[in-house]
């Protein structure tokens, strides 16, 4: 299956507002997961090609937390 590959979102410690909290609810209950990296989390997101606005727009939420671009 062709498509956007995971991307990650480190979260450090910075708060994450409530927008944001909000965003990676849905998230979570969607397409993504949360994994565990030494002593950091990383959010894992995967969509179909089709989706890409929706993953650069997540992107965009997350853009304070992460440096990885969209990969496609």
């Amino acid at each position: 299956m062709s498509g956007i590959t995971p991307r990650e979102v480190q979260i450090q410690t910075s708060e994450l507002t409530e927008f944001q909290q909000a965003v990676l609810v849905g998230t979570l209950l969607g397409d993504g997961s949360i994994a565990k990296h030494g002593h950091h989390h990383r959010l894992f997101v995967k969509h179909a090609t089709a989706q890409i606005a929706l993953a650069a727009w997540k992107r965009e939420v997350f853009a304070d937390f992460t440096s990885m671009p969209l990969h496609h």
